[in-house]
């Protein structure tokens, strides 16, 4: 793909090894190709329809089944495969990787996907792809419902650096409900194919990774979004590099195929590990070898290094005689079958000085992949130092979610530039005599996104880094893309109730700007916005690095603002909110907010998208208060909602500048006019979450969640009064993954909404 970078392996094991890896800047693709996994038994995929649009998604990597072409000349390697990348949903896509191998033919006999959809809906529908096609040449599959192709010799359009939805052509029927199987066909080889989406919208909205998959009987881990990827860095504040892994946050797992098919490394608990867990491929007494290594189940891990470096390894393990080896791969290359030291019934650590010489910064991946079954791994560190001998549980990990986070800059008005601070591009531990702090992220209501950062006050005593000593201090830095050159200006949002928990040091490009005091204290408890703070001088437009590193621990950070505006006080912003929400109420939306400052404000209005990106339209408009330090409700519906909606609100300040909340989303559950709302909040959920549901008449109501094979997991019965009604769901003995909800009201039928559980 594009700008990649080699990289030379230098081996000095007993083998003698060295080899040549190729690390790609943006895409990893394998030189051995490994054979793609097959689909372990009971992989569906059930339609969504509670928005009425017929809604099914499917990861493509996660078909029910796969199979080689069977086109003449083709052998049996010419098949889909599974490639790992956190640019892809779920982290994976699949590629057809031989670059001559092509089936133009009618009927197809390409390499084909299947997949199982249980259909609750008849009608027309149109199906849609996220692709990657590098060429026009390599940009087309054929489409299949039930052995009858539907779409064929689709041409998706070709971009050669990105990711990007395309809709076919044609729609196709489908005439009965129950389980029918969509298959794709590869027609030309070398297309990336990372999800499909069908739905009865001609112009479904779809964006960015697209809705979550509609998937059940899953034998791994539920779909990931992009904020679940994690990645690495390398970090070289202390002069060399370090990258430190916990094993259990991979950037993604693969499981094994053929011989191994469905087995897969595991997550084990062991107060002793670090972290307090583990990975290890449950002992069958299995071994890979050099003809079979890329079917094993694997583990990869991407690591983002910004400049050349050699690179040695390091992994905290223990083992038995029998279990006590793994392969190591970059990028798909094989890089080492290191034999770790037997008979340990503690965790210790092992060398390997094999390092690689990467010629410039980018990223890269790691893979582990079993070599013996039952070989238990808990860290990994790789360093740029020869010379490093890790002990103990090693330094703190430094890991990124969501990988490759960048901010950028508004091209117009004040050219703002919001970071939430519990949303870093790297959030970086401390090092030296601060290695055991680290920035952590806290729930309040009242921080913007609920959520605010902190150092934790050490226990006995205050830390206070001054004098240059922050350099070592956990630091949380955000990668920012300039559009705008000249003086910027920078505007806290913070809660100091006295003056020992009140100050942080700045950073841009690694040089320290200042010791950061704030002198305004938050008498109430509340949040309060400061704005004396340094300017930031940019030279010229690009990406640049903006730290935020701790100087006393227990100072509280909710977000900052940037801007080429010296007024953007964030008190004389038009509008201060606790909270902006929307919900369905019978045949309208209703949409309700809170401020608890407003300076010279002219009106709120409510504006609604279909798509969140785009498209926004004016749905109400409301006077504000003008000045208020008071908290003041506001209350408004949408007459004519969409089945899916977004909302936002734009508050216009008497001399015409605006700002805008967050964004939130309504599903409409569909059913006749007369019947109930129903919204569950907050949904993702971890341990319970909130049901509320209208009632018009009041009576009895059965609430069941389902899992979306069908099988019931917990039932309620009660009596709604006339209404608005809600309770509290208990969630917290439900593994992660999505669940269905279901209310039988006797007069109005069944409403219905997905539960994601966390």
């Amino acid at each position: 793909m594009t700008n990649p970078f080699c990289a030379t392996l230098l081996g000095r094991s007993r083998h003698s090894v060295a080899l040549l890896l190729v690390l790609l800047s943006t895409q990893y693709l394998p030189a051995t190709t490994p054979t793609p996994p097959p689909v372990c038994p009971g992989r569906t995929y059930v339609q969504d329809d509670s928005a009425g649009d017929g809604l099914i998604v499917m990861e493509a990597e996660h078909p029910t089944r796969r199979d080689s072409s069977t086109y003449p000349g083709h052998g049996t390697n010419i098949r889909w495969r599974e490639y790992t990348t956190t640019t892809a949903s779920n982290g994976a896509y699949v590629r057809v990787a031989d670059s001559s191998r092509h089936d133009y033919d009618q009927p197809p006999r390409g390499a084909t996907l299947e997949y199982d959809i249980d259909f609750t809906t008849t009608g027309t529908y149109y199906i849609r792809a996220r692709h990657w096609s590098p060429n026009g040449e390599s940009n087309s599959v054929n489409v299949a419902l039930d052995g009858t192709v539907i779409e064929p010799d689709w041409n998706l359009d070709f971009h050669q650096k990105d990711w990007h939805w395309n809709r076919a052509i044609r729609s196709f029927q489908v005439t009965t409900t129950g389980t029918h199987t969509l298959t794709i066909y590869h027609r030309e080889s070398g297309l990336y194919l990372d999800k499909l989406l069908i739905s009865k919208q001609e112009n479904h909205p779809v964006t960015g990774f697209g809705p979550a998959a509609t998937e059940a009987g899953t034998y791994s881990e539920p779909t990931r979004t992009y904020e679940d990827l994690t990645g690495y860095h390398v970090d070289y504040r202390t002069g060399e590099g370090f990258t430190v892994i916990e094993t259990e946050a991979y950037t993604n797992k693969v499981a094994g195929i053929k011989k191994y098919a469905c087995r897969e490394w595991t997550t084990l608990t062991d107060s002793s590990a670090s972290g307090e867990s583990y990975m290890v491929v449950n002992n069958l007494n299995q071994r890979s070898d050099t003809t079979n290594l890329w079917t094993a189940p694997r583990l990869d891990y991407e690591i983002r290094t910004s400049r050349p470096d050699t690179h040695y390894v390091h992994i905290r393990h223990r083992s038995t005689i029998d279990d006590n080896s793994v392969w190591l791969g970059v990028n798909y290359k094989l890089a080492v079958d290191w034999h770790l030291e037997k008979d340990s019934a503690d965790w210790i650590w092992q060398s390997y000085k094999l390092g690689y010489i990467a010629p410039r910064a980018g990223k890269y991946l790691l893979s582990v992949l079993m070599r013996e079954d039952g070989t238990p791994i808990d860290k990994i560190i790789i360093t740029t130092d020869p010379t490093y001998s890790p002990t103990g549980e090693g330094p703190h990990t430094t890991d990124v979610q969501s990988p490759g986070l960048t901010y950028y800059q508004k091209e117009t008005g004040n050219h703002e530039v919001a970071l939430p601070l519990e949303r870093p591009s790297r959030n970086l531990a401390g090092i030296g005599q601060y290695e055991d702090l680290r920035w952590k992220y806290y729930a309040d209501p009242d921080a913007l996104n609920e959520t605010y950062a902190v150092v934790d006050n050490a226990e006995g005593y205050h830390i206070n880094a001054k004098d240059g000593t922050s350099a070592g201090t956990p630091t949380l830095e955000f990668d920012i893309q300039f559009n705008q050159v000249g003086t910027h200006f920078m505007y806290v949002r913070h809660r100091a109730t006295d003056g020992s928990d009140n100050s942080f040091t700045y950073y841009l490009n690694g040089k320290k700007i200042k010791e950061q005091h704030l002198e305004q204290y938050s008498t109430n408890g509340e949040w309060l916005y400061y704005d004396d703070l340094p300017t930031l001088q940019i030279d010229s437009a690009g990406t640049y690095t903006l730290g935020i590193a701790m100087r006393e621990d227990g100072t509280q950070l909710d977000h900052l603002i940037l801007s080429t505006s010296p007024s953007l006080m964030a008190e004389a912003m038009p509008v201060e909110l606790l909270d902006f929400a929307a919900r369905p109420a019978g045949t309208t939306n209703q949409i309700t907010w809170t401020t608890v400052h407003e300076d010279l404000t002219a009106y709120h209005i409510v504006e609604r998208s279909a798509s969140a990106r785009s498209d926004w339209e004016e749905v109400s408009t409301l006077a504000a208060a003008g000045y208020s330090q008071q908290t003041l409700s506001y209350e408004t519906v949408d007459p004519s909602p969409l089945p899916v909606a977004y909302y936002r609100l734009r508050t216009v300040d008497e001399d015409g500048s605006s700002s805008l909340s967050r964004i939130v989303r309504v599903v409409r559950a569909m059913t006749p006019p007369t019947t109930a709302g129903l919204s569950v909040f907050p949904n993702p959920a971890a341990g319970h979450t909130t049901v509320r549901y209208e009632y018009p008449s009041g009576g009895p109501v059965h609430f069941r969640l389902l899992s979306l094979t069908g099988r019931t997991l917990l039932s309620r019965a009660e009596t709604a009064q006339g209404g608005t009604n809600e309770f509290t769901l208990d969630l917290s003995t439900l593994s992660s993954g999505t669940y269905l909800l279901t209310g039988e009201l006797p007069e109005l039928g069944r409403i219905t909404r997905r539960i994601m559980v966390r």
